[in-house]
């Protein structure tokens, strides 16, 4: 447990100590990121969820953890000193506050760093839901062990009592709840969240087999704005699905002429221009898609299926995994949703 030195710090080198700290993590997090930095546009593009598959990672954005931790860190201690001010605690300054918040703010900080590092080694975890409970425990466990760190300072250094102290640690927290939160439903209920709910919504319409239903939502997201998450791909699995090839074709291209780099699009143009009949040319995009992110199953799937078509059935399967070919016709095989439905978002 850490606990805080008496006696209290010099601010000025505690502050030096502290930047210079969060400076070497994010040089470690661009690091890592830079080295990984495939793979995470890859996590990205296959997402599901929208503000995921619309953001874009850089190597630089790892540069501002710092920024982002001394902004917290300074709204941490400016409330916590108007606080006890309103407690009628004169003894603590604004110099012994900012100096109490950045030694507690340590187990945060470690934890946020950690959280970064392991989220750029392992980009494809993000959205699991244990990694999720996971991440909610952490951060409750160093959030409890800042007040451990935190009360005591402001008890020795600011003469509050126990009751005050702790008021005074949780202060930014309440503040954030009472004020901050009515400010986010305001923005929902005048639709910020307007395009992500229709998008869930949508998405949960198409996991029940509602295609005209689903078509419908993302049409309407897709006239709003054209780039938006995935919603030109998953209208061109619609009419992929009810055999509209060519539209299937003027979504996925129009995706990527929006952003050249989307996997999923790829995908989906190859499977599109196969069922097309244009065989020849979804080979070149499979190819360039295999090229890229080799370990994808279900572009193997799509490659086997094109040579199939061409008559290339020994080269199918052997370029295929074995599990694409069905032994007893030799003829590939590629999955569907239950009772013959398309298979759900996260299944291709």
């Amino acid at each position: 447990m850490i606990e805080f030195p008496k006696p209290l710090p010099d601010l000025r080198t505690l502050l030096i100590r502290s930047v210079g700290t969060l400076v070497a993590l994010s040089i470690v997090l661009a690091i890592a990121t830079f080295l990984n930095l495939e793979a995470i546009e890859k996590s990205y593009a296959w997402s599901s969820d929208p503000r995921l598959a619309q953001s874009r990672i850089t190597v630089w954005g790892r540069l501002l953890f710092p920024v982002a931790w001394i902004l917290i860190v300074l709204y941490f201690a400016a409330v916590r000193f108007l606080m006890a001010r309103l407690q009628r605690a004169d003894d603590l300054s604004f110099k012994t506050a900012l100096c109490v918040s950045v030694y507690s703010a340590i187990p945060l900080v470690g934890i946020g760093f950690l959280f970064g590092l392991y989220y750029a080694i392992f980009p494809y975890h993000q959205n699991s839901g244990v990694s999720a409970a996971i991440s909610i425990l952490c951060v409750g466990i160093a959030w409890v062990w800042e007040g451990f760190i935190c009360v005591p300072g402001l008890e020795t250094f600011g003469g509050l009592s126990r009751f005050r102290a702790v008021l005074t640690w949780l202060s930014p927290v309440i503040f954030s709840f009472c004020f901050c939160s009515p400010f986010l439903v305001l923005l929902i209920v005048m639709g910020g969240g307007n395009l992500g709910d229709l998008y869930v919504q949508a998405q949960n319409k198409y996991d029940a087999g509602k295609l005209d239903e689903t078509g419908r939502i993302f049409r309407e997201i897709y006239e709003k704005e054209p780039g938006y998450a995935n919603a030109a791909v998953m209208l061109a699995r619609i009419d992929f699905y009810q055999k509209n090839f060519p539209a299937a074709i003027e979504y996925l291209e129009a995706s990527l002429s929006h952003d050249d780099r989307n996997m999923n699009a790829r995908l989906w143009l190859a499977k599109a221009r196969h069922a097309n009949g244009e065989s020849a040319a979804a080979l070149k995009i499979i190819d360039e898609f295999v090229a890229l992110d080799s370990g994808n199953i279900h572009a193997w799937f799509v490659k086997g299926q094109i040579h199939e078509s061409l008559g290339k059935l020994d080269l199918a399967c052997s370029r295929c995994p074995t599990v694409a070919c069905k032994p007893s016709t030799g003829r590939l095989m590629l999955g569907a949703g239950p009772n013959g439905t398309p298979p759900r978002p996260n299944d291709c």
